[in-house]
């Protein structure tokens, strides 16, 4: 079974000298040289249905797929990131907050308390129209195993719901913020359509049991070329 690495970021920028959380940041020179390097060992960007097909073994792969994810939505992810991955023919996925779109805001309950640029609909449609895809963070990014059944239902009823008539794309996958969840939340989001959704566990994908837990590897200011490599290829290999 092929065993499909998916990559999270967050902010594709120069770090903020006023930021509360400046972990989150990836400048755009370090985010091209993972790129680069990712192009030039002959990896390819495959999709998260791709990783769900993986786990039940529906398909073959190339030899060194990759799935590449952002999270929250931020307007660099478009002005950074997109520029760098299209001129490398790579798409990925990036998961919304759908209340947040267009804005700059920081939010409730984040450890950031500076505010933050956030992409526009129609940025999305851009990146959409090379083949990228966008799944839902929630509405508002607020931790899903603290609320009631109610306002967790919203929140994923109505960001699903919110993408799919701006975009005209199915919202297919979640991710949770702050990677809180609860056995509730994985319901709620089978019972609203999704698939699956990602989490911020770290390791490899090896069984469909985990498609509503999907582990990422994170990419995070600190990881320089060395422990990129590294992360991709051994680290988390068994995990």
């Amino acid at each position: 079974m092929s065993r499909i690495p998916i990559l999270f970021y967050h902010k594709i920028n120069y770090p903020n000298p006023e930021s509360t959380e400046q972990c989150l940041y990836v400048t755009p020179k370090d985010f091209e040289k993972q790129m680069n390097f990712l192009k030039k060992w002959n990896y390819m960007t495959v999709s998260i249905d791709d990783v769900v097909a993986s786990t039940r073994r529906e398909k073959k792969f190339p030899q060194r797929p990759i799935v590449i994810t952002f999270d929250d939505g931020y307007l660099d992810n478009y002005t950074y990131a997109f520029p760098i991955m299209k001129n490398l023919g790579f798409t990925g996925t990036v998961f919304l907050t759908t209340d947040a779109v267009g804005k700059t805001i920081a939010f409730d309950e984040s450890k950031e308390k500076v505010p933050e640029k956030f992409m526009s609909w129609e940025d999305a449609k851009k990146m959409q129209a090379f083949g990228f895809s966008f799944g839902s963070h929630s509405c508002t990014h607020k931790r899903m195993a603290k609320l009631t059944d109610e306002d967790a239902w919203d929140e994923i009823t109505k960001s699903k719901q919110i993408i799919e008539e701006n975009l005209s794309q199915p919202a297919k996958y979640f991710c949770y913020p702050y990677g809180d969840y609860n056995e509730n939340t994985k319901n709620f989001l089978a019972q609203a359509g999704h698939k699956g959704a990602c989490a911020t566990k770290r390791g490899m994908n090896h069984t469909a049991e985990t498609i509503f837990e999907l582990r990422r590897i994170p990419v995070k200011k600190n990881t320089n070329i060395l422990k990129f490599i590294f992360s991709i290829t051994l680290k988390y290999i068994n995990k």
